[in-house]
């Protein structure tokens, strides 16, 4: 559900792509300032699961050594 929150909210939202990685995570790819929509689809998730939705966001320190920069 929350993959297809993120995809459905898209790009005009800032959002570009929604995908599980396991263990109950989902990764979401989009502009900083999409935080608010982030912040709506797990809102919405969390009543509609009954159960809380942590948001975790940012680049990992090293990952510029993939060549992954947060913008």
């Amino acid at each position: 559900m929350l993959v297809e929150l993120a995809r459905n909210a898209g790009p005009a939202h800032g959002l570009y792509g929604a995908k599980i990685t396991g263990g109950g995570v989902v990764a979401v790819l989009g502009h900083a300032d999409a935080a608010e929509t982030v912040g709506k689809i797990a809102d919405g998730y969390a009543e509609y699961a009954s159960a809380d939705a942590c948001v975790f966001e940012g680049t990992p320190q090293g990952a510029e050594l993939f060549g992954v920069l947060k913008a």
